[in-house]
């Protein structure tokens, strides 16, 4: 299912600013949260802020999978953007998708998160669901967020 827009984390920001997130070179996961999280783009910082908030159900594993990310420019706009994360045969109900910098083997409480996307924008229910079917997050054809 193609997704509203993605909003970058304040503190991602400040992280990619200070090169401790590399777009092009690190390892980026996508996770699903539930209605029970409430975003909070200028304080929310790692993934222990947004962890108890992750979703369970057949076809999900926890901690997200990863996306390959990719990086391009034309004139002066950078654009990042991510493959679309699908969990085949799930039965998952989500609000929101995440991207977060996982820097080992698994994502733990001080992975930096990057974006967050509310996937109601996208259809009309205010969560998301699957039963015994892929539950796809596509990111937007035009990037997940631009830099220009």
């Amino acid at each position: 299912m193609p997704v509203g827009a993605w909003q970058v984390y304040g503190a991602a920001k400040e992280n990619l600013a200070r090169a401790n997130i590399d777009l092009d070179s690190d390892t980026f996961v996508m996770v699903l949260l539930g209605a029970g999280h409430t975003p909070s783009l200028n304080t929310h910082a790692t993934w222990g802020d947004l962890s108890a908030n992750e979703v369970s159900g057949t076809g999900y594993a926890a901690g997200g999978l990863v996306v390959a990310a990719t990086v391009t420019r034309s004139a002066g706009t950078i654009t990042f953007t991510t493959a679309a994360g699908a969990w085949a045969s799930s039965t998952i109900t989500a609000k929101y998708a995440a991207l977060i910098k996982r820097a080992g083997a698994s994502l733990v409480a001080a992975d930096r998160v990057l974006c967050v996307c509310d996937l109601e924008n996208a259809t009309a229910a205010s969560t998301v669901s699957s039963t015994a079917a892929t539950f796809s997050v596509a990111p937007d054809a035009l990037g997940v967020f631009t830099l220009a």
